[in-house]
């Protein structure tokens, strides 16, 4: 089992070594079990994109390259300054907003709150 690295502890360096930090091997981890996770400052917002679609109403496969990122995400944390709105909240975005972020597997975008175009509510049914 590796060893958990506290991100607020001094590194220890002892004779002839780097303070260079080690490298971890995130693939297949969870946001909640990395040893570092992302904090957004100010009115930041740490949000993940839903997967896009990759098959057409017609059932035309589309490739990677090809896909529209989609414009709507689930925010996952937010900066102290960030008021609006509520983690797990759903917000629809411009679909090339904010700066990518990859934490093991998993893709997230980080981008300012006045950036978000609205917040996806569910209809009360009559």
């Amino acid at each position: 089992m590796s060893e958990v690295i506290n991100p607020t502890a001094p590194l220890s360096v002892g004779a002839g070594e780097s303070a260079a930090p080690q490298a971890i091997d995130l693939s297949g981890k969870r946001l909640e079990d990395l040893p570092r996770y992302f904090e957004p400052y100010g009115d930041y917002l740490l949000v993940q994109p839903l997967p896009p679609e990759e098959i057409t109403k017609g059932g035309i496969i589309l490739v990677e390259k090809n896909v529209e990122p989609p414009a709507i995400s689930v925010l996952v944390a937010k900066g102290p300054d960030a008021g609006r709105y509520e983690e797990g909240d759903w917000l629809s975005h411009a679909p090339f907003v904010g700066q990518h972020l990859q934490l093991g597997a998993t893709k997230f975008l980080v981008f300012r709150e006045e950036e978000v175009l609205g917040r996806l509510v569910e209809r009360e049914r009559p």
